[in-house]
């Protein structure tokens, strides 16, 4: 059973206050910007995360559940507060993504262990494919 656009933001907001995010630079969109921002639509009982540009769908990912779509948004959002931190913190030496991975990983424990363990397994995946390579 699907939910109202106001009600899976004021979930999306308050699970996202767990990770205390930087205030007015997370922001739950329900319109497209065509800038690539991501937005959210909610058609019948799916829950689709659509990224537009210049009139274009750069990606849409479709969703049966509001558990999801939540995943899916707030990885995305602690993954670009983990590459703002590295950007703060950051060692010429190390490979960007380890202190990414790490602060991303950090962030989805705090909002939702289950989360950080399912992103542990995606990245430990991407890893396999692509290793770190510290100079």
């Amino acid at each position: 059973m699907s939910i109202t656009i106001e009600e899976l933001q004021n979930e999306y907001n308050g699970l996202l206050q767990r990770a205390r995010p930087i205030p007015h630079v997370y922001r739950f969109l329900t319109e497209r910007s065509d800038d690539g921002t991501p937005h959210v639509e909610i058609i019948g009982d799916e829950y689709h995360f659509v990224s537009t540009e210049r009139g274009l769908d750069l990606f849409r990912k479709s969703f049966g559940s509001k558990d999801e779509i939540l995943y899916e948004m707030i990885a995305l959002d602690t993954f670009w507060m983990g590459v703002d931190f590295e950007f703060k913190n950051r060692i010429e030496s190390l490979d960007c993504r380890r202190m990414i991975f790490a602060k991303q990983l950090e962030l989805l424990n705090l909002i939702d262990p289950e989360w950080g363990r399912r992103r542990a397994a995606e990245i430990e995946k991407t890893l396999v494919e692509n290793p770190y390579s510290d100079s």
